[in-house]
């Protein structure tokens, strides 16, 4: 099966035999979009440029491995080195298992290729496909015939990432008839990599094909529909399009807008009363000089109503209240005092029917275990990127359901006007303060919402919604807080959201993103 083949008509025709998973061949499943990639990237009479763009699940590692495998055995020259760029080890681990498992279901590709550890031999013709992870350094002095460069918008935005990359492009006219192939789901315009795709669109050298909603291809036709709506409840807006629309965007994106804030913050930042209906958490942020500690309690509330056609309550979604919020700044002549901390958590946990305290032991770990040792449970969580990420989903569902409870604190409410959803280069996201601003009471609030949310069990329902959401506001009182509640004001503002609703001035809560 040696032979130039220069149209690419013996590696098209061995590509559509390649097996899948589910035991039909590529010819069988794919798409006519995949076909004709596949054909111009096989075709050595056009370009040998291509930038294919595909939303996540657009089978990029896969496809471009099968390509790489059928070109090497119709196409490469004797020797030829084929490389897949990957940005990391788990990702060109993903990338060779693809490779493998084309030979492995394969049964007339398992007799000519030698798959290794780290690469993939054809010995009839001493060709390699290596796949690298990014090593800038490592990466000089190749002689490429192939470049596959696997989610390459999504690569880092550090020098070593940019190195590797340019190593292997600048390789590429060293070697005759060699060929590039970027497999990739959008980015952001401010990654270093859309200065390459607006170049390729631009150049009669390049072959650019994306798949976008305007041509049915994206998302991927083949995708979970709930699964896919679930992604667009818990992504920002713009990382939703970038990663499934396939459209360039930037996702650094304010969360918070003024509308949002008053449906969400109650008139006042009194704490509420504890209740034996509810489980509670305690969230904690320290910060001894820079930042501010934060210390917030919530608890979670069901939110149901009565359908009349059957008698029945129907659970609607959960919700999440924070009843308490305290600060404490300190400065570097005069830092924070965590004895002084220590005393108001230990104080709401108890107050709050021991209630657990989630924090971020980065500067609390002595601080956790003197609570611990008086008897309070405590749960770290640790931030990282992927933790960060979850914290950001569940802040953002929270605020897209008109579900979270928040006091009136003003430093609170300055710091939500302040929050925006920013996006890493490898495409994950999380919700941060600008320069000189400030996050901690919103880290402390959504620690306890993310814990109880993650691992409390169910909460028995409330009878807190008689206006039919949540909005920050109708929360039930037993009658010895009654005092409070008229003191507070907010017997007023939820009357008047009542007096709207029933003029049709307001919305349902049930009706939110339908």
């Amino acid at each position: 099966m040696s032979g130039q083949d220069p149209t690419g008509e013996r590696a098209l025709a061995l590509y559509s035999t390649l097996v899948m998973e589910d035991g039909r061949t590529v010819g069988e499943a794919a798409l006519d979009a995949q076909i004709e990639d596949a054909a111009a990237v096989l075709d050595l009479t056009g370009p040998r440029r291509h930038w294919l763009g595909r939303g996540r699940g657009g089978s990029k590692s896969t496809d471009g491995s099968a390509m790489a495998l059928c070109a090497m055995v119709t196409q490469a020259p004797v020797g030829a080195n084929l490389y897949i760029g990957a940005n990391d080890r788990d990702q060109a681990a993903i990338i060779h298992d693809a490779a493998r498992g084309w030979i492995r279901r394969s049964p007339h590709l398992a007799g000519l290729f030698d798959p290794r550890a780290d690469r993939i031999e054809l010995p009839g013709k001493a060709a390699t496909l290596t796949v690298l992870p990014a090593d800038g350094a490592g990466s000089w002095g190749l002689l490429p015939w192939w470049v596959f460069l696997d989610e390459l918008a999504q690569a880092k935005s550090t020098a070593n990432a940019r190195e590797f990359v340019e190593a292997l492009l600048t390789a590429l006219p060293k070697v005759a008839q060699s060929r590039l192939v970027v497999m990739t789901t959008a980015g952001s315009p401010l990654h270093w990599s859309y200065p390459v795709y607006q170049a390729a669109r631009g150049s009669a050298r390049w072959r650019v094909s994306d798949w976008t909603e305007a041509n049915g291809l994206a998302p991927t036709p083949w995708q979970d529909p709930e699964e896919l709506e679930e992604a667009r409840r818990s992504l920002p807006a713009a990382s939703f399009e970038r990663l499934f629309h396939n459209v360039w965007t930037s996702a650094d994106e304010a969360v918070w807008s003024e509308e949002a804030i008053a449906e969400l913050v109650r008139p006042t930042a009194e704490p509420l009363p504890y209740s034996r209906r509810h489980a509670y958490a305690v969230g904690l942020d320290v910060g001894l000089t820079g930042d501010r500690t934060a210390v917030s309690v919530s608890h979670l509330e069901d939110h149901s109503h009565r359908d009349h056609a059957t008698g029945r309550d129907v659970h609607d979604g959960r919700a999440v209240v924070v009843d308490a919020l305290r600060y404490f700044e300190g400065t570097r002549a005069d830092p924070v005092r965590l004895a002084t901390v220590e005393e108001e958590v230990v104080s709401l946990a108890r107050r709050y029917g021991g209630a657990p305290v989630v924090y971020d032991p980065y500067q609390a770990v002595g601080l956790s275990q003197r609570i611990r040792d008086r008897g309070f449970r405590v749960e770290p969580f640790n931030f990282s990127a992927a933790s960060k990420q979850r914290l950001a989903s569940t802040a953002i569902g929270l605020v897209r359901d008109a579900a979270w409870s928040l006091p009136g604190d003003p430093v609170l409410v300055e710091e939500l006007r302040g929050l925006r959803v920013a996006e890493t280069p490898s495409g994950q996201f999380r919700v941060d303060h600008p320069a000189g601003g400030h996050d901690d009471g919103f880290t402390a609030c959504v620690l306890g919402a993310h814990h109880l949310l993650e691992a409390a069990p169910v909460v028995l329902r409330s009878s807190a919604y008689s206006d039919g959401r949540l909005a920050g506001r109708a929360i039930q009182r037993d009658d010895a807080d009654d005092a409070y509640w008229a003191e507070g004001g907010e017997r007023a503002f939820i009357r008047g959201r009542l007096d709207r609703l029933a003029s049709g001035g307001g919305q349902d809560w049930r009706a939110r993103g339908r």
